[in-house]
Order: C-alpha cells, then sequence, then structure tokens
C-alpha cells in the first residue's frame, strides 16, 4: 500500500485484522527512499548491488508558483495538530518495519519532532497495545485494529 494514494489511518483501517507482530513490515520513507529501497530489497533477500528504480521527475526550479509565503509558527503550530494521528500511525508503523534499524527509526522520530515539535512524537514501544485511532468525527469508523 502506498501512502500516496491513502493516508495513514486509512491504511490502519484496511490492516486493521491483521496482527503485524506474525507479519513482514517493509517500509520506505521518502526522506530516505534511496536506502530504505535498498534495506527492503536486501531483507527480501537480494544479494549485491540493489538497482534503484530511477523516476522521470521535473525541473521545478523555473516554475512560477502562486504561494510565496512562508507558513508562520501559528499556522505550521496548526498544521501539525492537524496531522498528528497521521504521525501517531506512521511512528507506531516505524515500530514493524524490518527493513529499519532502530537507529534510522529514531532519525525518524527527531526529523518528525523538528518540523512539529508541539507534538512531543515519541517511538512507541513494541509491545505498546494502543487502537491506531480511535472513532472521532472524522469519518472513520473505530477499529479494533493493535500494532
Amino acid at each position: 500500500m502506498t501512502h500516496a494514494t491513502y493516508d495513514y489511518r486509512k491504511i490502519a483501517f484496511m490492516i486493521r485484522e491483521i496482527n503485524l507482530r506474525e507479519k513482514t513490515v517493509l517500509v520506505t520513507r521518502v526522506e530516505h527512499l534511496n536506502n530504505d529501497w535498498i534495506s527492503a530489497n536486501h531483507y527480501l533477500g537480494q544479494e549485491g548491488e540493489v538497482e534503484i528504480p530511477i523516476a522521470a521527475t521535473r525541473d521545478s526550479s523555473e516554475m512560477n508558483y502562486p504561494v510565496k509565503k512562508i507558513l508562520s509558527s501559528s499556522g505550521r503550530r496548526k498544521l501539525c495538530m492537524a496531522l498528528e494521528s497521521e504521525y501517531k500511525v506512521y511512528l507506531k508503523l516505524l515500530v514493524y518495519a524490518n527493513n529499519l534499524t532502530n537507529e534510522e527509526k529514531e532519525i525518524s522520530v527527531e526529523l518528525a519532532n523538528k518540523n512539529c515539535p508541539w507534538l512531543e512524537l515519541k517511538l512507541p514501544s513494541f509491545e505498546m497495545q494502543e487502537p491506531v485511532f480511535d472513532e472521532g468525527g472524522d469519518g472513520l469508523p473505530s477499529t479494533n485494529f493493535f500494532i
């Protein structure tokens, strides 16, 4: 499943009946995409050098963007609060990532806290049994999905 298509809460809802402790979870983080791609392929048994797929990218340096302002601290805080549940599911999925080291997981937590220090995010314990999300008026039903 890809985060480009679904938000993390939707992904959590779709896999709610799966016990992630009994499954292999491979994660690729956008900010470390190439390294995570390599580690996922090595985890799956590929030996030697891993070929990184090259996606066509467009040069956006010459584009005239309509928004030229920088998000204020207050606006950034509000955005972080709106994304809090996404961050929490993301960090819970990282706990189960078989292709990432504990250090790589901690780097992701540090980056999340740098971007949204108001949330004071922590990497949950592997043994932690909390619902990923509760019914909260967001259109997603409450589930028994625990990770």
